[in-house]
C-alpha cells in the first residue's frame, strides 16, 4: 500500500525537550451524543521517544464512524493513528507526520493547540517551484504533472500523463507558462513518488515508516530548505 506524510514548519521557540514535556502524557476526553447512546472519545499521544536532533511520537483519536446496518444505523468511535516526529535540519524545526493530508492537516493543528493553546504555531512547508522542477529532472520518468498559475487566458491548471512527459512538446510549452504544483515521478532509488509544492508527499511502493521518514529527510528537506538538486 502507498505511504502518504506532509511535512510541516514549527515556528516558535521551544526545544524539543520542551515539545516532549509538553506532549507527554497528553490524554483528552470529549463526549459524542449518539443517535442510541453517547460516545466517549479519546485523544492521546503515545510512545514519544527523544533522539539528538528529533522527537517522534504516535497522536492517536476517536471519531464517530457511520455504519449502515439492516437493522439500522449504529455510530461506533473508529481510533485513528498518525506517526509524527519533529526534525531539527539547519536550525530549522520541521514536522513529519505519516497520513493522508486530511489526518496530517488535523494532527498539526492539534499539535499546535496543545504547545500553544492556538493553531498557527505549525504551518505548511512549501517547496518551491524551481527545488521541484529540479528533483522531477533528476529523476528516471515523470510520469504525471501538474501546473497551475498558467499565463494563458481561460487556462487555469493543465495535467500532463505519460510514461515520461517531460519528453513530450506540450511539457516544453507550459513549463514556460505555469508552476507545477505536483509531479508524480519515478527516483532513480526506483520510488514511485507524488509530491506537491505543499510538501505533500505519497511513496507508491510498498514501505516501512522508518523508510518514509529517511526519504523525507534526504530528499524532501534538502527540496523545502532550498538546497540545489542534482
Amino acid at each position: 500500500m502507498p505511504t502518504a506524510g506532509k511535512v510541516f514548519k514549527y515556528r516558535e521557540e521551544l526545544s524539543l525537550e520542551q515539545i516532549r514535556d509538553s506532549l507527554e502524557g497528553y490524554e483528552t476526553e470529549v463526549c459524542f451524543e449518539g443517535p442510541e447512546e453517547d460516545l466517549q472519545l479519546i485523544a492521546d499521544i503515545v510512545s514519544l521517544s527523544l533522539g539528538e536532533s528529533e522527537l517522534s511520537g504516535i497522536f492517536r483519536y476517536d471519531q464517530p464512524t457511520t455504519i449502515n446496518h439492516r437493522s439500522g444505523i449504529t455510530v461506533l468511535p473508529k481510533t485513528v493513528r498518525a506517526f509524527f516526529v519533529f526534525i531539527v535540519e539547519e536550525e530549522t524545526v520541521f514536522l513529519l507526520i505519516v497520513a493522508k493530508k486530511t489526518v496530517a492537516n488535523n494532527v498539526a493543528n492539534e499539535l499546535s493547540k496543545i504547545l500553544h493553546e492556538e493553531v498557527g504555531a505549525i504551518v505548511e512547508a512549501r517547496i518551491d517551484p524551481k527545488s521541484l522542477e529540479g528533483f522531477y529532472s533528476a529523476g528516471e520518468a515523470t510520469k504525471v504533472l501538474l501546473f497551475d498559475e498558467i499565463l494563458v487566458p481561460n487556462m487555469n491548471k493543465l495535467t500532463l500523463y505519460g510514461d515520461n512527459v517531460l519528453q513530450t512538446d506540450l511539457y516544453g510549452e507550459y513549463s514556460k507558462e505555469g508552476l507545477a504544483s505536483y509531479i508524480v515521478t519515478k527516483t532513480r532509488e526506483g520510488y514511485t513518488v507524488g509530491v506537491t509544492r505543499e510538501a505533500s508527499v505519497t511513496i507508491f511502493n510498498e514501505i516501512d515508516t522508518p523508510t518514509f521518514e529517511h526519504f523525507i529527510k534526504q530528499t524532501i528537506l534538502p527540496l523545502i530548505l532550498g538546497r540545489a538538486w542534482k
